[in-house]
């Protein structure tokens, strides 16, 4: 079985490369031919000479001053190469997604076409007292995950929905920790979202109306060590 493990990245991920690595080298992995393919979409060489230095494989993806667009472009690199070199599996991990030794060999298990571990975001949030009318701030970590409201419409999950559920289907979920089948990737491909979101939920939407499930699993829980684009002057 051969597996693909990458993601697109940029050189705002560099002082995570060396971490990213070791826990992609730390995977259980029995009987399983895995090569780790990283896609530098950085508007110079800087970040792509780095990686390739690490030993690994090292694409150079389209650069443009918006992520959403040069994110999919690259992902779709990863996409055609897992086709075009006979891989049975797509492991898409994100460079800021820490997994843990037996969390692909968990993944797999389920024998699913496309299945998360589970993650999320931690988000600001401003809350207000409703005895003395005081608001401060409190950051939650609300999963990157999607249920299913009715035919074609998805909200974003709360954990207590999904936190410790097992395997459960869902609508989508984020692209940071997910193994995908061959076959789903000979179907659906990775494109830019017309909309305000990621090319994750549009990927995830086309994937069930092709007839798919998704799912999570909710007791494989990642650290998700996210940092705010606009802080780091990123352009969506």
């Amino acid at each position: 079985m051969k597996i693909l493990i990458g993601c697109p990245t940029h050189k705002i991920y560099k002082p995570l490369l060396a971490e990213y690595l070791d826990c992609a080298k730390k995977l259980e992995r029995p009987g399983f031919e895995i090569d780790v393919v990283l896609v530098d979409n950085s508007e110079d060489d800087e970040y792509l000479e780095t990686i390739k230095a690490s030993g690994i494989t090292a694409l150079k993806g389209p650069w443009s001053e918006s992520a959403k667009e040069r994110i999919v472009l690259s992902r779709e690199m990863l996409r055609q190469r897992c086709l075009d070199a006979g891989y049975d599996y797509f492991f898409s991990l994100e460079q800021d997604v820490m997994v843990k030794p037996d969390t692909l060999k968990r993944l797999l298990g389920h024998d699913m076409p496309i299945v998360s571990a589970y993650y999320g975001d931690n988000t600001p949030l401003v809350v207000k007292d409703s005895q003395t009318g005081k608001t401060r701030q409190v950051i939650l970590n609300i999963p990157l995950i999607y249920l299913q409201t009715r035919p074609g419409y998805i909200k974003r999950a709360n954990a207590h929905e999904v936190l410790h559920k097992g395997l459960i289907e869902i609508g989508a979920a984020g692209i940071g920790c997910m193994l995908i089948r061959r076959d789903v990737l000979e179907k659906v491909p990775f494109r830019l979202n017309p909309g305000k979101g990621f090319d994750d939920v549009l990927f995830c939407k086309e994937a069930k109306a092709a007839g798919y499930k998704i799912c999570v699993d909710s007791d494989v829980i990642l650290e998700h060590r996210h940092r705010d684009w606009k802080e780091m002057g990123i352009k969506r």
